[in-house]
């Protein structure tokens, strides 16, 4: 059971950058916690295509300076790489997967769509994009 479920439905940089960090610092911290990948964050990782937000478009080179300087990343592939390897569960909404009918990307599972109601059920605390 996830003491927290961050779900993800932007496919901004600055979601998987909030969602992702917030992720793995609480796995760092002890804490169970899983990413739903939805909508419009599911095919920005398969298709490996991001923006920034637009008012945050004018910081893009100040955002990965200093998330290079704190030891992060900013580019989204690799906080999912850093996610998982943290030991964060990743899970591409099968809803979706079956609606836009993308490859799913390797760091993602698939469940189906009654576990995925599960996971959510049994969370402690629900997210939803930071």
């Amino acid at each position: 059971m996830a003491d927290i479920v961050v779900i993800c439905r932007d496919g901004m940089v600055n979601s998987y950058i909030s969602s992702l960090i917030a992720a793995i610092e609480t796995k760092k911290a002890g804490g169970d916690v899983a990413v739903i990948f939805t909508q419009e964050a599911l095919v920005a990782l398969a298709e490996r295509k991001f923006r920034l937000a637009p008012l945050l478009e004018g910081y893009k080179s100040k955002i990965e300076e200093n998330a290079k300087k704190l030891g992060l990343a900013a580019d989204p592939v690799a906080l999912v790489k850093a996610a998982k390897d943290a030991g964060v569960r990743l899970i591409a909404c099968p809803a979706w997967v079956g609606l836009t009918e993308i490859k799913v990307p390797a760091e993602l599972e698939t469940p189906d769509v009654a576990e995925v109601l599960r996971i959510i059920g049994e969370a402690k605390k629900v997210i939803g994009t930071f």
